[in-house]
């Protein structure tokens, strides 16, 4: 009779599996998402409104309709500064918010009360509020990249390492 052999084959599958699951977590997308309601002045939802997202630094740019709620979604937005969101609808004032800072996992909220004027008039909201979560349940923090930066490297670094040989 022959001894039996176990093969090596078997041993790195699962190895590689193994760190396949494990580095998932960690190859996330670095990006946060930008969402908000159109209303006009009495309150009703503005239904079919145009709403651009746009960062004149990356050249980052992207166009939705409210939908019947009056309500749009930019997901999966990359961080970074300066972004601005703009609406327009016809028989509006334009309306736009700018230097919004998009942060990693963070829902950006951002609410317009459009009014009745002419199409050429521009109404500003400026950015200076501080933003609550209120889209989502989940605890947690936001990092900032200067926070990142500064975090000394440990046991992570040699996991990132092997991430990225797989």
């Amino acid at each position: 009779m022959r001894p039996h052999v176990l093969s090596a084959r078997p041993f790195i599958v699962g190895v590689v599996l193994f760190f396949v699951i494990l580095c998932q977590p960690l190859l996330a997308d670095v990006t946060g998402t930008i969402l908000g309601t159109v209303v006009d002045s009495s309150g009703a939802v503005v239904v079919g409104a145009s709403v651009m997202l746009r960062n004149p630094d990356t050249g980052y740019i992207h166009s939705v309709k409210t939908d019947a709620t009056g309500s749009f979604p930019f997901l999966s937005v990359p961080i970074g500064k300066g972004y601005v969101v703009e609406v327009e609808n016809p028989g509006f004032e334009k309306m736009f918010q700018s230097d919004i800072k998009l942060l990693v996992n963070q829902s950006y909220r951002v609410d317009f009360h459009l009014q009745v004027g002419k199409v050429s008039e521009r109404v500003t909201v400026s950015a200076t509020s501080v933003q609550v979560e209120s889209t989502s349940t989940q605890l947690g923090d936001v990092i900032e990249d200067t926070k990142m930066t500064a975090v000394p490297l440990s046991a992570v670094t040699l996991i990132l390492w092997a991430c990225s040989l797989v």
